[in-house]
């Protein structure tokens, strides 16, 4: 019936639906809302606002997509104040309403407008990915102010609509990395030893300004400073530079997933940033830009960066990058021997990827490493290598005394369906006292002669 009376007279059905909204019947009322949306009727705004309050949520769904459908500056405004609704579904409708007025002729100051104005994660977030989405011009500065946001949810959805927009944010990001990182030790001593109170404030204040990564400690044990204006003044100095070293981080991953030889030259300076966030993310970003120069930079952090975690990811980009000259290799053998077992577990996963026969003595001795995920790497990466590591672990197999070298290289023929071991294995065994070598050896023979048909043998 509601249907047949719009299809028959608009402006006639258009205050008799209207006035119907009234009805306690939720089927009636569902039916009315999504006609008015459909019709696009101006004048249902007012009433539909009071449905958005109402007790049945698919009728609360159904008037946030109505709003949608019919657009203007209140409904803008009114679906803008739903992008904070912690239901899904009225969310997801009320982002596809502010998408659908598209068109709307002030839709960047209101979106603007409110993510200055918006303390609401859920409605900053949502207001980030529809300006992602749109990709106006006008929103890569606003956007710019969150990518250092100390949430993570906020800076993540940033980024994300950052790179939407392309190659047109390349030269604000880069500038985002091209920071000075100017030396702050007498700012620091005036900001903790300063005579006066205002001698110690404008110091604070001078680290915020400044924005260098070691002012970080400094300003944190000031905020526990007995002066409240002390505090007031390093927390907001705290807040300004931890902001600037997540703006860094976001920046060196835009970089990267934008690529581009343009990208070298700010990845590298911020290689060298005193944040290890950044350097991390800066070396993250290395990754994927395959040159010369960017190689010759990983190495050099591979060895000689002093955080294990950027080492390893150093290690992890060389084999992402995929070029493994004899200097590449000279570094990764070196790597194997890392005083951190994070960047040996990678190395011996990259040393399987290259499958370089040279490899092979490296990567028998890892296998008395503490670590058995190191272990169960350097395995891997032998029976990558193939059977040309067969003569190599039979010397092992017999010269060595430890427990944990004899079952590895037990499961390492085993992969290998090495039946020619079983002999060696045999010999190897009759001389054997330690029990649990023993007990794995006789299993791996069964394997190796068929005995035994199930191969899921446990890994020492």
């Amino acid at each position: 019936i509601i249907e047949q009376l719009v299809r028959f007279d608009p402006e006639l059905a258009e205050p008799l639906l209207i006035g119907r909204l009234e009805t306690e019947n939720e089927c009636i009322k569902l039916g009315l809302v999504k006609a008015l949306g459909r019709m696009k009727c101006g004048q249902a705004v007012e009433r539909l606002v009071s449905l958005l309050a109402d007790e049945s949520l698919r009728v609360r769904l159904s008037a946030t997509e109505a709003l949608g459908e019919i657009g203007g500056a209140k409904a803008l405004n009114l679906l803008v104040a739903k992008l904070g609704n912690q239901n899904e579904l009225i969310l997801k409708a009320a982002i596809a309403g502010v998408l659908n007025q598209k068109d709307f002729p002030f839709i960047e100051a209101v979106l603007i407008d409110s993510l200055r104005n918006d303390w609401n994660t859920r409605r900053m977030k949502s207001i980030l990915y529809i300006m992602g989405e749109l990709r106006r011009p006008s929103f890569i500065d606003p956007i710019l102010q969150y990518v250092g946001n100390s949430y993570f949810l906020i800076r993540k959805t940033a980024t994300e609509a950052l790179l939407k927009f392309g190659e047109s944010i390349r030269s604000e990001v880069n500038n985002l990395l091209i920071i000075n990182e100017l030396p702050i030790e007498k700012v620091i001593d005036e900001a903790e030893n300063g005579k006066t109170l205002l001698v110690r404030i404008n110091a604070i204040r001078a680290l915020g300004v400044l924005k260098n990564p070691l002012a970080l400690h400094c300003v944190e044990r000031l905020s526990q400073d007995p002066s409240k204006k002390i505090v007031i003044a390093a927390e907001e100095a705290y807040c300004q530079i931890n902001q600037s070293v997540w703006t860094r981080a976001s920046a060196a991953y835009i970089l990267g997933e934008l690529g581009g030889e343009e990208t070298i030259a700010p990845l590298l300076h911020a290689i060298d940033s005193i944040s290890s966030r950044v350097r991390r993310d800066a070396m993250s970003a290395l990754r994927k830009i395959k040159s010369e120069e960017t190689i010759n930079r990983i190495l050099e952090v591979a060895l000689n960066e002093e955080h294990s975690e950027i080492r390893r990811e150093a290690v992890s980009a060389l084999a992402e990058i995929g070029v493994f000259s004899e200097q590449v290799k000279k570094v990764l053998f070196q790597t194997m021997l890392d005083s951190s077992y994070f960047v040996r577990l990678e190395t011996a996963r990259v040393l399987g990827k290259i499958q370089d026969r040279d490899s092979i003595e490296l990567l028998l001795a890892s296998l008395q490493d503490y670590s058995v995920e190191v272990r169960r790497n350097a395995v891997n990466a032998l029976y990558s290598i193939g059977k040309d590591v067969i003569p190599q672990a039979f010397d092992y197999l017999t010269n060595t005394g430890s427990a944990t070298v004899k079952t590895c290289i037990f499961q390492l023929l085993v992969m290998l369906q090495a039946k020619e071991a079983i002999p060696r294995i045999e010999s190897v065994l009759a001389a054997e006292a330690d029990s649990e070598v023993l007990k794995f050896g006789r299993q791996v023979l069964g394997i190796l002669k068929g005995t035994i048909i199930d191969r899921k043998i446990p890994f020492f």
